[in-house]
C-alpha cells in the first residue's frame, strides 16, 4: 500500500498538517492536523508500499507500542486515507 503524494506534511510548533499541492489545491480539498505518530506512517506510506504487517512492526521499533494497538491505529488511519481517495493504486 502507499498513499498519493498529493499533500505535504508540514509542523507549525508542536501541530502537523496536512495540506493539498498540486491539483488538490483546484479540488478543494481541506487539510487536516494530525499527531506525530500519524505524519510518521504516512511519511513511510509515501515512501514505502508497505502492507500493514511491514508497517506494524516498523511502528513498534520507532514508538514501542505493542503489535494490536500497531494494527488497530494503521487500520484507522487506512480507512481515513482511503474515504478521502489518498491511497495510490
Amino acid at each position: 500500500m502507499k498513499v498519493k503524494k498529493c499533500y505535504e506534511l508540514v509542523c507549525i510548533g508542536q501541530d502537523v498538517l496536512m495540506i493539498p499541492v498540486g491539483d488538490e489545491i483546484q479540488r478543494g480539498r481541506i487539510l487536516f492536523s494530525m499527531n506525530e505518530e500519524t505524519m510518521w506512517l504516512i511519511q513511510e506510506l509515501q515512501k514505502n508500499d508497505l502492507s500493514v504487517d511491514e508497517l506494524a512492526i516498523r511502528l513498534q521499533l520507532e514508538y514501542d507500542v505493542d503489535s494490536e494497538t500497531a494494527k488497530q491505529d494503521i487500520l484507522k488511519l487506512l480507512q481515513r486515507l482511503d474515504q478521502m481517495n489518498l491511497m495510490a493504486g
